[in-house]
């Protein structure tokens, strides 16, 4: 992983899509919430299938991310959330464009039992009827077996993000 100059935001991560071209967050700093949004800046370089813009959760089968350019099985930028095999609930849209900015947005919101997809403040998908919360996917208590990763997958054999990302 390293940082690049970019004529629109300076300063910016590039993964490569390189194997260990990923960032990890503390798993910690997802406990004791009900709800989240994640937003960010990203450049896609490629549009090979299975990318993660961002995987959060315990394992390949508790997760929850973003697929910029889709994944294996469907096309289009999906967001879902995965507590077993039989159990995927998303958002799904067009793909994002490549080597172009776009501003990615996802939200949950436990309450009302929807998941609501952005691309460049615009909303472009919308899952309802989530029967999951997120205690689900991720340890609510310590935080020590989450594992929250930018730019690789949970799913072993899925490429890693070929990407620039700012402000994440």
């Amino acid at each position: 992983v390293k940082f690049v100059n970019d004529n629109r935001f300076g300063k910016v991560l590039s993964l490569s899509g390189d194997h260990n071209s990923f960032v990890t967050l503390p798993g910690e700093v997802l406990t004791d919430i009900e709800s989240i949004s994640i937003s960010g800046w990203i450049y896609l370089r490629s549009k090979q299938p299975g990318q993660r813009f961002f995987d959060f959760g315990k394992d390949a089968t508790k997760h929850f991310f973003a697929a910029p350019a889709g994944t294996n099985t469907q096309e289009g930028f999906q967001a879902l959330v995965t507590a077993k095999e039989a159990n995927k609930d998303g958002a799904v849209s067009t793909a994002i464009e490549l080597n172009k900015w776009v501003y990615l947005t996802v939200v949950i919101d436990v309450p009302s039992k929807s998941m609501i997809t952005y691309v460049d403040s615009k909303p472009v998908a919308e899952a309802k009827g989530i029967p999951l919360d997120l205690t689900t996917v991720l340890e609510q208590q310590s935080g020590k077996k989450n594992l929250l990763y930018i730019g690789k997958s949970h799913v072993a054999g899925d490429p890693y993000l070929n990407a620039m990302i700012h402000d994440f």
